[in-house]
């Protein structure tokens, strides 16, 4: 089952050794044809104008619309005169996946099926989808490439075949290409393909209308690490440097930022938190930071080796950055402020999760982020927010479970006191976990009901990260709102049970997002006592000091009453 369409004549040539040009296409009906005259000039086969793009490999590119609220709008460009398909997986693999596969014969036919890949097939040709629910609106080939182009409703009510795209979701991609053709006669006889990938994108992120202003406004500096030597002896690493922000006589607004990844470590380099470090007028404080940001030497986070000083830092996020995204740029309305004069900081600490599950010895980077600032000042102070569960071992998920859910709360009693009257707007945000993450939202709820979540992901994945905003634009969150961060793990191929922590084998349950106006609110979690543990845990009683010290430290970085003992 599946459609071949021959068209007797030609859009436009491709640029091409030869100058031929094979291509086949939908027909249009006249009404279509005379409505589009009427309303508006029609572009042509070759002229359509996609809002986002991603290439795959070097040979395959995939180009897609979003605007349209019913369908979505694909072309695949990929160097080869064979079969060229594009899938829809819940994990990256083949099994359970929604594929499209076409090529164009050396009559000028199109052929294409909507297919889809059984659980059990591994290594099978995919099978041809009762449902063809894939429109395909051009293809063509040159001398050396195969361009086609296709539609899909974002929801096809397929449930055997067909992946559901209506939500936000993070997809993951699967592409293959021959470079021979299918058999017509035998669709399911199919050579099996000599390069394939896998890719997650967000399809439904709306295209960014946000442009970085002219060169010559915008100004850049790198923070980047000092040859920082990975220790070879462990899997997980936290490195922390001081950086001092550039001498400015005016206010001047970062705007943007993007990540520098030495060449050849971008498997090394799992996220990035650049923290601002104020000194609050302390001028000791303030001699500490500059002597550290001079000697361009750093610590290892978290460690006995860090300086007490540096948790100044740890209150206030500025960027955050995590495998998979290429960065932030504001909208031309916000803007954070850079120095202590000016409703910023003078001093910031770059917080970098090195991962190194080989544990290779002798890897020397340098990476780091770049951030844009410009003394065009915009019209708001922007910050970040960090919300959900406070990094701790408290948070504890059990093993062997399909789907265990964990939250962290920023209180209404917390948004109360520190937001204003007129509340502030989330503009985006990155969620963040780790390995047993499947699934991330954060929710709001506005006296005692809920509204639609400002962030969701039904299919996170740990190595792709990418900041993205609300469905429905800008978020305003009011005083007494409360935001609740809520992951859904799984630990089916866990013997043991997985704590809070800072290792890629522990877990968090994070949101950063940026908001304005900027407030003194910079991080508002929550964790569970251990009084709550102790009786979770059917702990009646509990000997020696330690969990007593445990109780006093929670106690105090958190408010909390004690309640352990």
């Amino acid at each position: 089952m599946g459609t071949s369409v021959a068209v007797g004549r030609s859009i436009s040539q491709l640029n091409s050794a030869d100058g031929r040009l094979k291509w086949a296409a939908k027909s249009m009906s006249f009404v279509f044809i005379f409505l589009c005259f009427l309303f508006h000039p029609c572009l042509s086969q070759d002229e359509v104008a996609f809002g986002r793009s991603i290439v795959l490999d070097d040979s395959f590119s995939l180009f897609w619309n979003n605007d349209d609220a019913s369908r979505v709008t694909f072309e695949i460009r990929a160097e080869t005169l064979g079969y060229v398909a594009i899938g829809f997986s819940p994990n990256g693999d083949m099994p359970n996946s929604d594929i499209f596969l076409a090529w164009v014969d050396e009559a000028g036919v199109a052929h294409f099926h909507d297919r889809y890949a059984h659980e059990e097939d591994l290594r099978s040709t995919p099978r041809i989808d009762d449902s063809q629910d894939f429109d395909l609106l051009m293809a063509r080939e040159n001398a050396t490439h195969t361009v086609v182009r296709f539609s899909r409703p974002w929801h096809t009510c397929d449930e055997t075949g067909d992946a559901d795209l209506s939500r936000g979701d993070t997809v993951r991609l699967i592409w293959a290409l021959h470079p021979d053709d299918g058999d017509s006669e035998r669709p399911l006889v199919l050579p099996y393909h000599t390069k394939r990938g896998t890719r997650s994108v967000h399809l439904r992120e709306p295209p960014s209308d946000i442009t970085m202003p002219l060169e010559n406004e915008v100004k850049h500096w790198d923070l980047v690490a000092n040859n920082m030597l990975l220790p070879g002896d462990d899997h997980t690493h936290y490195w922390c440097s001081i950086f001092k922000a550039p001498s400015l006589t005016s206010k001047h607004h970062m705007i943007g930022f993007e990540p520098i990844i030495q060449a050849g470590h971008e498997s090394y380099v799992h996220h990035m938190v650049l923290y601002e470090c104020h000194f609050n007028r302390d001028e000791s404080l303030k001699r500490n930071f500059d002597s550290r940001a001079a000697s361009g030497v750093g610590e290892r986070c978290y460690s006995p080796n860090m300086p007490a000083e540096w948790t100044h830092c740890l209150a206030t996020n500025t960027w955050a950055w995590a495998v998979g995204s290429q960065g932030e740029t504001l909208p031309g309305h916000v803007g954070i402020p850079i120095g202590e004069d000016f409703n910023g900081a003078d001093f910031f600490m770059l917080e970098t999760h090195y991962d190194n599950p080989a544990m290779k010895a002798d890897i020397v980077d340098n990476s780091g982020i770049r951030v844009f600032y410009t003394d065009r000042v915009r019209t708001y102070d922007a910050a970040m927010m960090l919300l959900g569960s406070e990094v701790n071992f408290l948070q504890m998920i059990p093993p062997l479970r399909e789907s265990f859910v964990s939250a962290g709360r920023c209180m209404s009693e917390c948004t109360r006191e520190a937001l204003p009257e007129s509340g502030i707007n989330i503009l985006n945000g990155v969620l963040h976990a780790h390995l047993a993450a499947k699934k991330i939202r954060l929710r709001h709820i506005r006296d005692g009901k809920e509204l639609p979540s400002i962030l969701e992901d039904g299919h996170y994945d740990f190595n792709f990260q990418a900041s993205r905003a609300p469905p429905s634009g800008e978020r305003l969150v009011l005083p007494g709102d409360e935001l609740l961060v809520e992951c859904d793990y799984s630990t089916s191929h866990r013997r043991r049970i997985t704590f809070g922590g800072l290792s890629t084998q522990e877990e968090m349950c994070l949101a950063f997002v940026i908001y304005y106006p900027r407030v003194k609110l910079a991080d508002c979690r929550s964790l569970p006592s251990l009084g709550t543990v102790k009786r979770a845990l059917g702990i009646e009683d509990v000997y020696g000091e330690a969990f007593e010290k445990l109780d006093d430290f929670l106690r105090d970085i958190g408010g909390l009453e004690r309640e352990f003992f």
